[in-house]
């Protein structure tokens, strides 16, 4: 027994004898870099001046947008998780942190700072109306808007037990927000009324949605589901992706959509179904994009930005 002993400790102390140092000038300089290997980008959003792009532990990246590699790195504290980030039509950007704070900048991206939002509920998603009116949506199928920007706050519960995952305004009056369990709300007053607009199938949990246009929709989920509707979410109709990686968001891209999910994933629509865009060349996965000019920026995990020229999707 003492000879097993003697030789397990003496391996123990050769394995850490053999332990290959730590390389601290490559620690130090990847910490220098405007963009991390840690990074978990979560959305990305664009005015006339800058793009903005925020994440985990309080990460805002900021770059002009007529310059692609010139992006600056803000820490505004590592309780800050940004999950969602907008920009009103007066320029403004908002990011959604999920400890129930509203983060306000100027124009430039340069200046944030926070605003508490009080609800008790876990909030999820943020959208701006074109009249910009800031609206949040969480659990409990609670939705609260500000007028002021984030100075003072409504708030309204639709009395289901369900978070809402996305809110989108089509016009200053009219907007949908769903909601796990398949739920699709419709207002047509500016958010002073909600009414139920459908229910999707197989109490399906929307990881995004996109609506561009009064009455026709797109929501997506787990297995590579995209579903459209035409009808304001009455009806619902599979279109087929190929793909059975979950899909996280949908974008419209210029004149085009996109979808993008795990593990890298991108799909183009065309027709009624969608193909993957290849060449991309990111293996974690994708959360947002906005395009600038013809550049394709993409955010997503472990050191998740990605600028890509229009003309070479494909």
């Amino acid at each position: 027994m003492t000879v097993r002993v003697c030789c397990a400790f003496l391996l123990v102390v050769g394995l850490y004898g053999c332990e290959a140092r730590l390389n601290m000038e490559r620690v130090a300089e990847n910490n220098r870099q405007p963009v991390q290997r840690t990074d978990q980008l979560m959305a990305v959003a664009a005015n006339d001046e800058v793009v903005v792009a925020v994440g985990n532990f309080g990460v805002v990246l900021v770059r002009p947008r007529a310059s692609a590699d010139s992006w600056q790195r803000l820490a505004l504290g590592r309780d800050a998780n940004l999950i969602d980030i907008e920009v009103c039509p007066d320029q403004r950007f908002y990011a959604l942190s999920n400890n129930r704070q509203l983060w306000v900048s100027d124009a430039k991206g340069e200046h944030w700072r926070p605003v508490p939002i009080p609800t008790l509920e876990s909030l999820l998603t943020l959208d701006c109306a074109p009249d910009n009116t800031l609206w949040v949506g969480g659990s409990f199928s609670t939705l609260l808007s500000s007028l002021d920007g984030g100075a003072s706050w409504e708030e309204q519960s639709l009395g289901e037990d369900a978070i809402f995952t996305q809110i989108d305004f089509v016009s200053t009056s009219e907007a949908y927000a769903v909601a796990e369990l398949g739920l699709v709300y419709h207002t047509s007053d500016g958010g002073l009324s909600w009414q139920s607009a459908g229910l999707i199938d197989d109490d399906f949990y929307p990881q995004g949605a996109l609506f561009e246009t009064s009455g026709e929709g797109w929501v997506a989920g787990l297995g590579g589901s995209i579903l459209h509707t035409r009808d304001g979410g009455q009806h619902w109709v599979a279109e087929p992706t190929g793909v059975a990686a979950p899909v996280y968001a949908l974008q419209q891209v210029g004149n085009e959509m996109m979808a993008l999910g795990e593990s890298g994933l991108l799909l183009r629509r065309s027709g009624e179904q969608w193909r993957t865009v290849s060449g991309v060349g990111h293996g974690a996965y994708f959360r947002d994009a906005v395009l600038v000019g013809e550049q394709l920026i993409l955010v997503g995990g472990s050191g998740g930005l990605v600028v890509v020229a229009r003309n070479q999707l494909r």
